[in-house]
């Protein structure tokens, strides 16, 4: 803003208070101009968008005018785009004064000119560090600024955060780093034209061996005994001081359901033999809980509501152990009803490895419906393998599920498809045995569960049912099932914004198949029927919220029966998220939204997958984040119907309005991420 711009504006002020002292007026706003609108102007190429600029802007915050803060405003500016490397960046403004209506406009003009580029990276005071640390510093492939890479002060930081992490993690607790000095070059060489040299001084300060480790445990009522979390401390006397892992011992330990929280603390620091005392100070939650419960949820596709109770042992036969024993009382009406028993352990430290934990889960039901009274037993036990954390792979899960299903008739009569009807005595007895094995192998490199703007997430999950399913099949007058699975579920995640977590762009692709193989038909009497046991659980299903978002829940297919599910599916999606207001103190900070792409179909088995077939969906979504995650709601337009309707095109917008809103439209709702 020009001098004469504000002596303009002053002047204007000036004439509006002295006018309001000679003509009174009965409210003190009279004496302001108030600011109308506010604009954002880009000359040349524009890096950032007019949203983001806004943000940076708090004129605007009042409703009049405010030189000085417009001076803020222009300043603030100037800092984010320095901080980009934009150093040559023109700010300016232009202020229109409406002087009859006391209103004036501003416009804040932007000029960012040419980035600036790294040249070169001058890292000192490693020279007297081991040439390992100095290989790990100096990596290509670790390093966060190379040369040639645009400048960004954020890098700079994050490289300099890196360095002393490697650092910390080598024995040199105490590194710190000076201001690292940014030298701007001046040349006629066109090659060094817009380009800086960074010199980044590291301080190691002295070099740090483990002594002493202790524990102290806080309300410990139970006289829980050091040595179970002494076991999970897998660092050594004379051991280098390793910050990442004393983290990753901590995480470790407060997975340990009695612990309310752990922290390792460095004590009693020798400077002159270069040795540190660590202490882990762990404070104990209550051994036992008694929980009373009220809930509701759907058990094949009937809602029930109950009450429960449940006990739960935190540390039950010690290290780490935690048992619970549940009861659980459920009804969707008088006469359909269910009752629920179930038994929990969680093992950690399997075969005395700290990455290898264990779950057991035994649970019987007892259903009472309109034909049948059913008892299921199933019988899960779960082995995690927890990889180190520089692996591609996070961990392994492998899984044992055992169930059986005992059908008892209340009627007479139980009718079933093709007009078809088998006649039921009260005593009929129905005996359905699943043995499944499953490993799963998964990658996780996301940075955030709330909302992630970087990194992928990888799974892998192979399932085998029959090979001990035949067997007991052969022995007694049982049904089972045989069948293979393969699925596989990619996510990625780009940063767009070029700030933190303000717009990312997500994709997912899932492809899944089912082989079935051997006899899969209920057997009564030792006589099989042509009815297929295979369960639903087990089955993919298509549409709702997580899927493809212009169908409902278990809507979209390519067959008859598709809510029951199929042997194929294919899915994805686009999605684009924005929380728009994140440097807000507001209630609008964690405010987001959604526009999204979804693509799929399923196919009830994969010889009958069809190209033509993928169906499209549009739409977008409102987000609010929480602890929890994100509650949303989204709009689901069918873009590519491959089989519409009577009266309506495959193209969405080949449809008149009142047919989209009517017929291509869904509504979803959710709790946590769409994916």
């Amino acid at each position: 803003m020009s001098l004469t711009q504000k002596g303009l504006i002053l002047l204007i002020l000036l004439l509006t208070c002295f006018s309001q002292r000679l003509f009174p007026q009965d409210k003190e706003n009279e004496f302001r101009i108030v600011l109308r609108d506010l604009q954002i102007e880009f000359k040349g190429i524009s890096s950032y968008d007019e949203n983001q600029i806004l943000s940076l802007i708090k004129s605007g915050s009042s409703a009049f005018l405010d030189l000085s803060e417009i001076d803020n405003d222009i300043n603030r500016i100037k800092k984010f785009y320095f901080d980009a490397g934009f150093f040559d960046a023109v700010i300016d403004t232009s202020i229109t004064v409406y002087y009859k209506a006391k209103e004036a406009s501003v416009k804040f003009i932007i000029n960012e000119k040419s980035q600036y580029k790294f040249n070169i990276i001058s890292i000192k005071g490693l020279e007297n560090l081991s040439s390992e640390i100095k290989g790990n510093v100096n990596d290509e492939n670790k390093k966060l600024i190379k040369k040639g890479d645009r400048y960004n002060r954020n890098n700079i930081s994050q490289e300099i955060f890196r360095i002393i992490n490697v650092l910390n993690n080598n024995g040199y607790p105490d590194a710190i780093f000076e201001q690292p000095e940014i030298i701007k070059i001046v040349s006629a060489d066109p090659a060094l034209s817009k380009s800086i040299d960074v010199n980044i001084t590291i301080k190691p300060n002295r070099r740090y061996y483990v002594n002493k480790i202790s524990v102290q445990l806080k309300n410990n009522k139970h006289s829980i005994s050091v040595s179970d979390f002494l076991k999970e401390v897998d660092i050594k006397e004379n051991d280098l001081y390793n910050k990442d892992k004393i983290i990753e011992i901590e995480n470790k330990i407060n997975k340990i359901s009695i612990v309310d929280y752990a922290r390792i603390q460095a004590e009693n620091i020798d400077s002159i033999n270069n040795k540190i005392d660590l202490t882990l100070n762990v404070n104990l939650k209550d051994k036992y809980e008694l929980k009373p419960e009220i809930f509701g949820y759907d058990i094949n596709n009937a809602f029930y509501a109950g009450i429960g109770l449940s006990f739960s042992d935190r540390y039950f036969l010690g290290r780490g152990r935690n048992q619970t024993v549940g009861a659980r009382i459920l009804a969707h009406s008088i006469d359909i009803n269910a009752l629920e028993l179930n038994f929990q352990l969680f093992q950690p430290n399997i075969f005395n490895n700290s990455n290898i934990n264990g779950n057991w889960n035994l649970k019987g039901t007892f259903y009472s419906e309109d034909i049948f009274k059913i008892g299921v037993i199933k019988n899960n036990f779960q082995i995690v393998y927890d990889f180190p954390s520089y692996t591609y792979i996070n961990n392994l899960l492998f899984d044992w599920k055992i169930s059986n299903e005992r059908f008892n008739t209340k009627s007479n009569i139980l009718e079933y498809s093709n007009d078809t009807s088998i006649i039921l005595t009260p005593d009929l007895f129905l005996n359905i045995f699943s043995s499944v094995f499953g490993l799963s192998v998964y990658h996780n490199s996301s940075n955030n569960f709330q909302f992630p703007t970087s990194g992928n997430i990888q799974t892998f999950v192979f399932e085998e049912s029959g090979s001990i399913g035949t067997i007991i099949k052969k022995l007694f007058d049982i049904s089972t099932l045989s069948y293979l699975k393969f699925t596989n579920i990619d996510k990625f995640y780009f940063n767009l914004s070029g700030t933190q977590s303000k717009s990312v762009l997500a994709t997912k692709f899932l492809i899944g198949m089912i082989f079935e193989y051997g006899d899969n038909r209920l057997k009564i009497n030792n006589v099989p029927v042509d009815v297929s046991i295979f369960p639903l659980e087990a089955r993919y299903i298509c549409g709702g919220s997580t899927s493809v978002r212009g169908w409902g829940a278990r809507k979209l297919g390519t067959f008859v029966g598709k809510e029951i599910g199929g042997n194929f599916i294919l899915e994805g999606s686009f999605e684009h998220r924005t929380r728009p207001f994140l440097e807000s103190n507001s209630f609008f900070k964690d405010l987001g939204f959604v526009t999204f792409l979804d693509y799929g179909n399923l196919w009830k088995e994969p010889k009958y997958f069809k190209v033509s077939e993928i169906a499209l969906a549009i739409g977008f979504g409102i987000r609010y984040y929480t602890i929890v995650g994100p509650v949303r709601f989204d709009f689901g337009f069918k873009l590519y119907d491959f089989s519409p309707g009577a009266g309506t095109d495959k193209w969405l917008f080949k449809n008149d309005l009142k047919t989209i809103f009517k017929d291509k439209l869904s509504f979803q709702f959710g709790i946590g991420n769409t994916f």
